[in-house]
């Protein structure tokens, strides 16, 4: 006979039992709903490959009470009042429960402005960009971070460009005339773009500088 703790079945009586509030994308709520919110382990994290930081959690949530499954962006908000956003979910114990993996991004307060550009004829023919905002999202790292330099050569001479590395919540189909400005009013022109890891939750972008002058 096992004395495996089902989590499916027996998260009501799970001690540290919580009672959550999920906020959806569209602003409705779902109250009372009994979960159990646990830490991610440093070593989960570390092998992650930057998807998972220290300070995520999993919140468990018993299936029945929530009328449809969670999705990445929603909001789940714990007894004492801390907001969890949900960067994916994670189906287990047969469908009768919903694992959220969730990063507190209230506390980064920081966000992703993807602009685009219109062109226009400058006084002697050149082309002058107008840049709109048309998008935002959150960024799950906190900053653009500095992943390398690289070296460029025009007309013969040589210079230096930095290059950084964006992770931010959401999916987003960059084009050539876009750009992303951060929360510190770093303009980054985009280089590539994909999935940050297994997740599906977190897209990384890859920058250098724009050096344009607006």
């Amino acid at each position: 006979m096992s004395n495996q703790l089902n989590l499916g079945d027996d998260l009501l009586f799970v001690d540290g039992l919580q009672d959550f509030t999920l906020t959806r994308l569209d602003g409705s709520t779902e109250t009372e709903l009994p979960g159990l919110r646990r830490s991610i382990r440093h070593i989960e994290a570390a092998r992650s490959n930057g998807e998972l930081q220290s300070g995520d959690v999993r919140i468990h949530l018993k299936s029945s009470p929530v009328s449809s499954v969670p999705m990445m962006g929603e909001v789940l908000t714990d007894a004492d009042g801390n907001d969890w956003t949900i960067l994916g979910v994670e189906e287990a114990t047969l469908n009768s429960r919903f694992a959220c993996v969730c990063r507190r991004l209230d506390v980064l307060r920081s966000t992703i402005t993807i602009q685009e550009a219109t062109y226009s004829k400058g006084d002697y023919g050149e082309q002058v960009a107008t840049w709109a905002n048309v998008a935002g999202f959150v960024d799950v790292k906190g900053s653009a971070t500095r992943v390398q330099g690289s070296r460029n050569v025009d007309q013969g001479r040589l210079s230096m460009s930095d290059q950084y590395e964006v992770r931010m919540l959401g999916k987003f189909e960059f084009k050539p005339h876009h750009r992303i400005v951060t929360s510190e009013g770093k303009k980054l022109r985009v280089v590539g773009y994909g999935d940050a890891g297994t997740l599906g939750a977190v897209q990384r972008i890859d920058c250098e500088v724009d050096t344009s002058e607006n």
